[in-house]
């Protein structure tokens, strides 16, 4: 029987998996592994970090999930990948055989320098599993009224501003927070419509958040935020907290063994796939999400795309099932096509929303009410109780 690894508890396989499971049948053995039970689900994630929603109603259940669709469960944390083998190796030194090896091991947002004995504390948006642990151990240990910083001026980066500027009006330990922006572009949301930038920057000055335009994060020293504004000129800030939010990357563990291995890679690290979503160097191998550099088409990481392979990835996965381990990377699959356009719903975290669809872009209750409706019917579908 073939053994088909779902490697990663991300997005595209939580649509992925039931799908295959169904499509296959007994036909393979199919295993879902991921690093933790729980996925805390993109859209919600600043709705939980503001207090808006508890854990549980934004978090997936991956254990639950495979059981409930005849899926093999393992919690394991992958550290390489013996690709000539064919074996996924976890961290504790055990090595998973594969016939088909899909990966979705999502990314991971770069720290910058860090000098020793550095107070400021820095918490990277990604992966999910280990920021919330690291933000719970930080509101243990938060000095009163610290100085939060977020960096990235992207729909991740301006939806927690709005979190933490949430928060600082709370009770609780980020009480009288100030919370700065900073992005190495001229302007927020750089590449989206210049109403969607207007709006997120409104919001931000009305909640009192400044924004650092064109300044490049370096690192963290003592107890500051080092900045960049232009070559060989740097600048300094008081910091407490600096979340991490620019552009991810795949994970420093898969970039190294593919570059040892010869595995091909995109400009961006991440396992170079053709539209099909499969690996130009191994024909076994398919990356999809974060980890995955498409090549023969323009794909945004984001968790609307990442969630939209689910279905063309489980169809091409089957089809090599259904054609034998050895077929050749020439026989076409089922491939992803992103769409055009995508809606774009950005929470405010203050019972308001942005929505943007194009160059169009418009704020309010109704968008709120709207992402709110999507995002709690998206969790239904992953109640297993």
């Amino acid at each position: 029987m073939m053994r088909v690894l779902l490697a990663g508890g991300g997005h595209t396989h939580l649509i992925a998996g039931p799908l295959l499971s169904r499509r296959l049948g007994t036909a393979a053995d199919i295993t879902l592994m991921a690093s933790s039970e729980k996925l805390l689900y993109s859209g919600m994630m600043p709705g939980w970090l503001a207090g808006h929603y508890d854990f549980e109603a934004c978090a997936i259940d991956l254990r639950r999930l495979a059981q409930a669709h005849g899926l093999q469960w393992k919690m394991a944390t992958l550290v390489d990948i013996d690709f000539a083998a064919r074996q996924a190796i976890d961290s504790q030194g055990v090595r998973h055989d594969y016939d088909l090896l899909s990966l979705n091991v999502g990314s991971a947002s770069p720290p910058g320098l860090r000098a020793a004995g550095s107070s400021v504390v820095t918490l990277p948006a990604k992966p999910f599993a280990e920021f919330v642990e690291a933000w719970r151990d930080w509101l243990e240990r938060a000095p009163p009224r610290p100085r939060c910083f977020v960096v990235g001026g992207g729909a991740a980066g301006f939806e927690l501003a709005c979190a933490l500027a949430s928060l600082r009006a709370s009770e609780g330990p980020m009480a009288g927070a100030s919370v700065d922006l900073v992005t190495s572009d001229a302007r927020l949301l750089a590449g989206q419509s210049r109403l969607s930038a207007w709006l997120a920057e409104t919001t931000l000055h009305r909640k009192g958040v400044p924004i650092h335009y064109s300044s490049r994060y370096v690192g963290v020293a003592g107890n500051q935020l080092r900045l960049m504004r232009h070559p060989g000129v740097e600048f300094s800030l008081d910091a407490d907290l600096v979340l991490i939010a620019t552009g991810a990357h795949p994970p420093d563990w898969l970039r190294a063994c593919a570059n040892r291995q010869g595995i091909r890679q995109g400009a961006d690290g991440g396992i170079a796939v053709d539209a099909g979503m499969r690996s130009f160097s191994d024909h076994r191998v398919f990356a999809v999400g974060d980890c995955a550099s498409f090549l023969e088409q323009s794909v945004p990481r984001s968790g609307v795309h990442a969630l939209r392979q689910g279905e063309p990835l489980s169809a091409a996965i089957a089809q090599c099932v259904a054609r034998g381990p050895d077929a050749t990377r020439i026989d076409p699959l089922a491939r992803y096509t992103p769409q055009r356009r995508a809606l774009a719903l950005l929470n405010r975290c203050d019972g308001t929303a942005i929505a943007q669809w194009g160059p169009l872009a418009w704020a309010g209750r109704a968008a709120w009410r709207w992402k709110d409706r999507i995002d709690r019917g998206f969790m239904a579908g992953f109640d297993q109780r």
